[in-house]
């Protein structure tokens, strides 16, 4: 679904990983596990490939909410 709303840059998704890959998004609710994260890092973002992680100072853009 997020794919569907990417241009080419990646873009950071507002989800914070814990090293047992549980996740936490920006306003506090659980990550579900609803699609796959790859990665070990801390910030996840969303690529041509799906969600990955990286260190949360990589310079990226955002995803905002979008009225549907």
């Amino acid at each position: 679904f997020l794919k569907r709303y990417k241009c080419t840059s990646d873009h950071w998704i507002g989800l914070e990983m814990t090293e047992n890959q549980t996740g936490r998004w920006v306003k506090g609710t659980i990550f579900n596990k609803r699609f796959p994260v790859r990665g070990s890092e801390k910030c996840a973002y969303l690529d041509d490939n799906g969600a990955a992680t990286a260190r949360c100072y990589t310079e990226r853009k955002w995803i905002c909410r979008r009225k549907m």
